[in-house]
């Protein structure tokens, strides 16, 4: 039946890990094995979201998009597929056109600056592929703890309490650069 085959890219659930740790091991194509092995490192994992559709009917061809922003070394994708029917049990393999874009983030060198001097302190993002809305959730942070939504931070006279380490945030993943005001 085509739409139960559409159905099937509906609750793919996306997990990230920063893991060195290998998480995973044998069988990859039971379910039972893949199951048992994922409750043991669960951990280990972090849910970033869960594919779902606007429309009750899932049509071909249909993308399903996930926001998920993490630092990342390590990627499953999961889905209940329990049987209404109790009694019996299957292993099931699905495929998916999966398009992963990647992104690193980026902050200026730290610097060293004379007291009333200019600096400024700034984020990039490089993506890999189109670059898409999460470089609006970019953040940059002050040493005092403020965050703003720009890219870039100008200031036009250093003073001594400007000093200390601003942050790119994006996310849970944070690059630190450092600011030292020479008095």
């Amino acid at each position: 039946h085509a739409s139960w085959v559409f159905e099937r890219a509906r609750g793919v659930e996306i997990w990230t890990s920063d893991s060195s740790s290998q998480l995973f091991s044998g069988d990859h194509c039971s379910s039972r094995s893949m199951s048992s092995q994922f409750n043991q490192s669960q951990q280990h994992w972090r849910l970033c979201g869960v594919t779902e559709s606007n429309n009750s009917q899932i049509i071909a061809g249909e993308i399903f998009t996930v926001n998920c922003v993490a630092e990342t070394r390590q990627l499953l994708l999961r889905r209940n597929i329990t049987s209404a029917d109790a009694s019996s049990y299957h292993d099931y393999m699905s495929f998916a056109d999966l398009r992963l874009q990647t992104f690193q983030l980026e902050a200026s060198k730290a610097e060293l600056v004379a007291e009333n001097s200019s600096f400024s302190v700034s984020c990039a993002l490089r993506c890999s592929g189109p670059p898409d809305a999460t470089s609006r959730d970019l953040q940059l942070c002050s040493p005092n703890g403020s965050c703003t939504a720009s890219q870039e931070l100008r200031v036009p006279r250093a003073q001594p309490q400007h000093s200390g380490n601003y942050t790119c945030r994006l996310g849970s993943v944070e690059k630190r650069t450092g600011v030292a005001v020479l008095c």
